[in-house]
């Protein structure tokens, strides 16, 4: 990767601050660009794609159904926090329907 990034052109000190910025983004983003990548990698925990990805992982844990349900409504959904206002509105329709979604899989269960 860093060789790459050198025949492209970039400086040391530039790697360095990418590096560091990939870094940040995951918990503590301190630019609005690390702002919007942060929230573009949470959203996709939200919704039907954060719910079948749950299930796969459940899946190939061993997990039962209610395990898993249990796992994504605790862990996943109640612990992604979003830093931009597009985010914050995404991640409000995506825990509405993670959590509807959930109610009924649990009615079914």
């Amino acid at each position: 990767m860093i060789a790459f990034l050198k025949n492209l052109g970039w400086k040391d000190a530039e790697i360095q601050e990418l590096f560091r910025s990939l870094e940040r983004h995951l918990e503590s983003p301190e630019t609005v660009e690390e702002e919007i990548v942060h929230d573009a990698n949470k959203v996709e925990i939200l919704g039907a794609f954060g719910v079948a990805k749950a299930s796969t992982m459940g899946a190939l844990l061993g997990q039962s159904y209610e395990e898993t349900v249990d796992c994504f409504e605790h862990k996943a959904l109640g612990r992604v926090v979003f830093r931009t206002p597009v985010g914050k509105q995404l991640a409000e329709e995506g825990r509405a329907y993670a959590l509807e979604f959930l109610k009924r899989l649990r009615c079914e269960l």
